[in-house]
């Protein structure tokens, strides 16, 4: 019986599985550590099947080859897995650690051994096994060895698509600015790259939940004018200018803030604000309704696990606002929560 794996963030184990259930019950939870989850799947699942299955709390999936506990026979293993597609086309290599076992911490513990294996597969590879450049491209085969503790790997396969992040582990290279003072600019900026948005200098954009201001700052480098909505000051940084953009603050709850507060025009509705979404969005329909915007990029915190059940919802809120394309996805930098971005608006 074949068995899929999926990468998730530490944390978001039990939200994967409530996500599962609900849309394949015939998927059975099966092995698992912190930040990743197995599932037993019928035989008529495929390794083209997994590839292309849809899960919001997982940043890589694919079918499961085998667990190994001997890294010295790593090699061997990596050239049987390749093996059936020898003469096929390079395979791309994404050789990648777990999170962390707690959920608060970024650290990568096993992120230097991953390099070392990383390294040691491609010299032992013959020529030709792998592309050179780990940036998959869609319908590109995947070879997915996840590192898993300081003995332990997970070989599995994909076929990327492109949905998909087509980075080892779901990891963006990002080059952040110095001294960015949150991490909402790591999940606004990879949120960008995952949609192939580009916010256009002189556009404006409304940011709610802005403090500390890593999303507004994101957003100032662009060349944008943003209105941050938050009762708690930004890093000082941003009403200094920091930037080639401009940034103006509203201090006071989102709940406070009438429409007329805003932009008569903006393009950009950037949220992330420290509730659930059934208290977010009504405030994004009361401020984003009748507006034209080139994009909506909704952090939604699953602060509940039954937050896994209303994915469908949200997906349909924001179609009701008029937007044709909408894509729901768990980033690298996402901690309890997922992206919502949704563009294409209709009128």
């Amino acid at each position: 019986m074949p068995y899929a794996f999926v990468v998730t963030r530490t944390g978001c184990e039990a939200l994967l599985k409530r996500e599962v259930s609900r849309t394949r019950p015939e998927f059975r939870p099966a092995f698992s550590r912190k930040g990743l989850v197995t599932f037993r799947v019928p035989e008529e699942e495929t390794l083209e099947t997994l590839s292309r299955w849809p899960v919001i709390f997982g940043r890589v999936r694919g079918l499961t080859l085998r667990r190994i506990d001997d890294l010295a026979g790593l090699p061997a293993a990596v050239a049987e897995a390749v093996a059936p597609w020898r003469g096929k086309g390079p395979v791309r290599l994404h050789v990648f650690d777990r999170d962390g076992d707690d959920p608060r911490d970024d650290r990568r513990p096993f992120q230097d051994l991953a390099r070392t294996l990383r390294d040691r597969l491609r010299e032992s590879a013959p020529p030709g096994t792998f592309h050179g450049d780990a940036t998959a491209r869609v319908e590109d085969l995947v070879l997915d060895v996840l590192v898993m503790g300081p003995r332990e790997v997970l070989l599995g396969l994909h076929r990327h698509h492109g949905d998909q992040s087509p980075h080892p582990g779901a990891c963006p290279p990002l080059e952040p600015p110095a001294a960015v003072p949150s991490r909402a600019w790591w999940k606004l900026e990879e949120a960008l790259l995952r949609t192939g948005l580009h916010p256009r200098a002189g556009e404006k954009a409304v940011d709610l939940g802005c403090s500390p201001g890593g999303a507004s700052l994101a957003l100032m480098h662009r060349g944008l004018e943003v209105w941050g909505v938050d009762p708690t000051p930004v890093d000082p940084s941003l009403v200094l200018g920091n930037g080639p953009g401009r940034f103006t603050q509203i201090q006071r709850p989102v709940q406070a803030v009438h429409p007329g507060d805003l932009p008569r025009e903006f393009q950009w509705m950037v949220v992330d604000i420290n509730e659930g979404p059934d208290r977010v969005l009504p405030e994004v329909r009361r401020l984003a309704q009748g507006r034209h915007l080139r994009g909506l990029l909704v952090t939604v915190k699953a602060n509940r696990l039954e937050v896994a059940d209303r994915i469908p919802i949200i997906e349909a809120f924001l179609r009701d606002l008029g937007f044709r394309q909408v894509r729901l996805f768990q980033g690298y930098h996402h901690h309890r929560e997922f992206m919502a971005a949704a563009w294409g608006q209709r009128g």
